[in-house]
């Protein structure tokens, strides 16, 4: 937790760990579910798509 607030400061901290939920799902059920067929640039698109929705809200 110290690490995430010394590189993300406290505003930062608190959005990075508003994106995990952690009281639903089931990740032995779930993995399942999950596509195979993404590539990391699938992944890292995602994430960048994630990332600006987060910057319009603010």
């Amino acid at each position: 937790m110290a690490a995430l607030k010394k590189e993300l400061g406290a505003v930062g901290t608190a959005y990075f760990l508003r994106q995990f939920d952690f009281e639903k799902g089931n990740y032995t059920e779930e993995c399942d579910e999950w596509p195979d067929n993404q590539t990391n640039e699938d992944i890292l698109e995602g994430i960048r798509k994630m990332r600006l929705k987060i910057e319009r809200r603010h």
